[in-house]
């Protein structure tokens, strides 16, 4: 329960001709992790580094092409809910899976994309060319509309061989603006204005040839705006034109949808389920390249938990029929970490990889952190109702994604937990959605129903203080301790001495000569607490050398930094208080009253909930990683990852 499971090392020489059946036959197991060999490995072995087999391409190809085939579909998916996106929950599709070999796959796969992929590239490839063509229409619009009131021929826009036609508009009043071209120009010069379209004010100019480019940079001057648009009708009939050409791309864009979505409803799921069983045979036919090699024979070393490794040996020799060599290692040095404990406790494996692996032969935290965890969070929501909607959360999320997603299901144990805590605390207290029991419905104070003392009343603050100061030092001397234990398991008895036991010696050291010196004993045992006192400081420095003076006041410190279990304790029951006060004032306006106070309730408790529930796990995470773990915790192995099939659809 403390140590990570015990694993053993298996290092098997076999044939290459039974490579596949081997790695087919371990990963149905599920319990193997097959190691990728370092370049030293294979030096001291003489063996040179596997390479994927040749199914690898072939199933790379084919996933490829589902990978292209779904792309298009993916726009048909259920959409995910915002509870779903919040904890990155995908959809969960059940499809019985049919080829066993490599082959068979691959022609299934083959089967499966010849009804599919061709339609959906085809339609896919129309649906781009109708939107980029729908773009370009639309481009040419907005070009087209502000002169869309010119009703003159597409012969009468064209340049001739001695004049020039200009269309454009201007922005503001055009009769100022073509009084001010006339001006500025004094060359002959006829012009047009039509109707505006909007805040356009569409207009016609024609100069002669040799007059262009003073007409050009007259009619910028003044704001003009020229339309270089080639017309095979007039302006408002290209306008209709264009339109028309949009709606009917728009719906053909539109019918297109229609069939990839059903497409997608129809064989989306069996698509899904191809590339899931394609990324598995890239999986197997590549992990050649983790072993060694010769010219006829394969070296593998792999990993398993020391309970199964005569299983997993007499699979090997079976699948060979016997033409292996195998080597088993039972106590190695540098095994990966798998995390093994009570099914009560498993959810709470996630805590301690999310700090890191305890490494092969280091202590796994995990028993401490659960209750500890669990206490701290109870401690800082103290909230009998807030912890009941915490506990109701937890038990919907279980039943909706406990199948779906081992996170969230394990997210929902703890938060489960964490709630029953809260409820716990919430009794102890006194507080029901903070003073609205004691105070608004039985008329009396939090503290009459407290089956302990109500945090808020009095000096049951300082109590509280002292407290959960005193449970920060025991936490902090269990960290200690699993140092000890960790130290004389490894058999350096030297440093579980030195280095963590006469902590306690200290702190026996240190209380025995102050409660002498306070009378509290007698006096005859401040001379022997001040021995134990500097026994336990020659072992410190012996153990830590000038660095003990720096760790004496940490300790300190931790344990004082165990009073934000207190001060959020506070908080959670003083804005709980505060929303309760403001929704009672509420309740004196006239004919607002009642619905302001509803919503001054739901609202101020709803965001203590969510603040305070935020906090506890953040305080209560940092109260572990930080004070706790510093004490004795290394972390950083690397996590057993057994060979197996990845299963979300098949």
């Amino acid at each position: 329960m403390f140590r990570p499971a015990r694993m053993c090392m298996i290092d098997c020489i076999f044939g290459k001709d039974d490579l596949d059946a081997l790695t087919a036959s371990l990963r149905r197991t599920g319990i193997v992790q097959i190691d990728y060999l370092s370049e030293k490995t294979l030096l001291e072995k003489q063996v040179g580094r596997g390479e994927p087999s040749a199914d690898f391409e072939v199933s790379q190809k084919l996933f490829e092409r589902v990978e292209k085939t779904l792309s298009p579909l993916s726009r048909f998916a259920k959409k995910r809910s915002a509870l779903d996106s919040l904890l990155d929950v995908g959809e969960k599709i059940c499809f019985t899976a049919k080829p066993k070999h490599s082959r068979e796959l691959f022609e299934y796969a083959e089967k499966t994309l010849s009804k599919t992929e061709e339609e959906v590239k085809s339609l896919s490839t129309e649906r781009e060319t109708v939107l980029r063509e729908n773009e370009a229409l639309g481009k040419r619009m907005l070009q087209v509309l502000p002169v869309s009131s010119v009703i003159l021929h597409p012969g009468d826009l064209k340049n001739s061989e001695r004049l020039t036609t200009v269309l454009g508009y201007f922005r503001r009043d055009p009769k100022t603006q073509v009084e001010k071209t006339a001006v500025s120009f004094r060359k002959p010069l006829v012009f047009e204005t039509f109707p505006n379209v909007g805040r356009f004010h569409p207009a016609v100019f024609c100069v002669l040839k040799e007059d262009e480019a003073r007409l050009f940079s007259t009619l910028d001057a003044v704001g003009f705006t020229r339309v270089k648009e080639y017309f095979e009708a007039s302006p408002k009939e290209c306008l209709f034109i264009l339109e028309e050409k949009i709606e009917l791309n728009k719906r053909r864009a539109a019918e297109i949808d229609l069939r990839l979505g059903e497409i997608s409803s129809s064989r989306r799921d069996r698509l899904l389920a191809l590339r899931e069983m394609l990324a598995n045979e890239k999986q197997r036919s590549k992990i050649l390249s983790n072993c060694g090699r010769t010219e006829k024979t394969v070296f593998m070393r792999l990993w398993t938990p020391k309970r199964s490794c005569g299983e997993i040996t007499s699979l090997i020799v079976k699948t060979t029929f016997g033409a292996c060599h195998i080597e088993v290692e039972w106590n190695p040095e540098d095994a990966p970490t798998l995390i093994e404990n009570p099914k009560y406790l498993e959810s709470f494996e996630m805590l301690t990889r999310l700090f890191s692996m305890p490494k092969y032969n280091q202590i796994d935290p995990t028993l401490i952190i659960a209750p500890t965890f669990v206490l701290f969070f109870g401690l800082m929501l103290t909230d009998f109702s807030y912890g009941l909607i915490l506990a109701l959360t937890s038990v919907y999320l279980h039943q909706k994604y406990s199948k779906i997603s081992k996170s969230v299901r394990d997210l929902s144990v703890i938060l489960f937990t964490c709630g029953l805590s809260a409820m716990l605390f919430g009794v102890l207290t006194g507080s029901y959605f903070g003073d609205l029991v004691g105070t608004y419905i039985l008329g009396g104070k939090p503290q009459d129903i407290a089956v302990l003392m109500d945090p808020l009343y009095g000096n049951n603050s300082i109590i509280l203080l002292a407290a959960v100061c005193a449970t920060g030092f025991l936490h902090v001397f269990t960290g200690y301790l699993m140092g000890a234990l960790d130290s004389i398991r490894r058999r350096n008895f030297r440093k579980a001495v030195t280095n963590y036991l006469s902590w306690y010696l200290f702190a026996a050291g240190l209380g025995v000569t102050t409660l002498s010196a306070g009378g509290i004993i007698p006096q005859s045992f401040y001379h022997a607490g001040i021995a134990l006192t500097f026994i336990s400081l020659a072992l410190l420095y012996t153990g830590l050398g000038f660095m003990f003076l720096i760790d004496i006041v940490g300790v300190v410190g931790n344990s004082l930094s165990y009073a934000r279990l207190l001060a959020l304790g506070l908080t959670t029951a003083g804005i709980a208080l505060a929303t309760n006060l403001l929704a009672n004032i509420a309740l004196d306006i006239p004919y607002a009253g009642i619905p302001l106070a509803i919503t001054v309730f739901i609202a101020g408790h709803l965001i203590n909930l969510l603040m305070n529930t935020l906090g506890g796990f953040v305080h209560s995470l940092r109260l572990q990683y930080v004070e706790f773990f510093g004490t004795f915790y290394e972390g950083g192995g690397r996590q057993f990852k057994p060979f197996t099939y990845e299963k979300n659809y098949t």
